[in-house]
């Protein structure tokens, strides 16, 4: 399986293997904003822009806020959601900005096939998004779930992830 990752969760234990993978977070911008055209974005360049975010007790939420409040700046949230991909179809129509993990950005470019209404840009200071990928600890994982686990490394290595060790 595959669930975010918090600090304290029980990696590995007599049932389950953990293996996580740290993300950097990026800044979902309108491609046709002013900040579009940043090499990066800051708490001071969103201080008082509508936010979207994820729930209060949600760890990326919690890290946000934090990288805000190190910088003196209050976060301005008008949106909150379950998941990041809701929020981008606010950060389309202008109405919010959002920091987002690289899997959600990931998400976007494919969906919207070429339309891309949005930019995503590196976020400072980094905000981490960690993800567990979680396998059975008794029996080895059957050879499509191997090669699926494979994939996925693959992948969540090209977006940016770091296998943390």
């Amino acid at each position: 399986g595959i669930a975010d990752y918090e600090r304290g969760m029980e990696e590995d234990t007599s049932l389950i293997r953990t293996t996580v993978f740290r993300f950097e977070c990026l800044c979902a911008v309108p491609r046709d904003d002013s900040l579009a055209e940043a090499k990066a974005i800051t708490p001071k360049d969103l201080k008082s822009k509508p936010m979207g975010a994820l729930y209060e007790d949600h760890a990326t939420y919690l890290a946000t806020a934090q990288a805000f409040a190190s910088r003196g700046c209050d976060m301005n949230v008008r949106f909150r959601a379950q998941y990041f991909l809701p929020i981008l179809t606010y950060v389309e129509r202008g109405l919010a900005y959002a920091i987002v993990d690289p899997i959600a950005a990931e998400s976007y470019r494919i969906y919207s096939a070429g339309n891309n209404k949005l930019t995503f840009l590196p976020f400072k200071p980094t905000v981490y998004f960690e993800i567990a990928l979680i396998l059975p600890a008794l029996r080895p994982a059957s050879r499509i779930t191997q090669h699926f686990v494979d994939n996925l490394t693959d992948e969540f290595r090209r977006i940016g992830g770091q296998m943390r060790g």
